[in-house]
């Protein structure tokens, strides 16, 4: 899957629980975006899914922003 299709659906699973209005990928998922630990653990497994990649709770302490996630997943495929 190409780098922006992994962006374009990672952003939507975002915006299922955010509000969608200015969200980018720099944003932080928690202080700017207003996800909970619970809705950034259901992110992560939806990539997993999705993408077929493990993502460890290591892997967790370096995902800040949704451009975190695509770089991490980017680099397991």
């Amino acid at each position: 899957m190409k780098r922006e299709e992994m962006e374009k659906e990672i952003m939507g699973w975002i915006r299922e629980v955010a509000d969608g209005e200015g969200i980018s990928m720099e944003m932080d998922l928690m202080d700017d975006i207003g996800l909970s630990s619970i809705d950034v653990m259901d992110l992560v497994a939806k990539c997993e899914a999705a993408f077929h990649v493990k993502i460890t709770s290591r892997d967790l302490r370096r995902i800040y922003t949704p451009g975190d996630l695509a770089d991490l997943i980017e680099s397991r495929q």
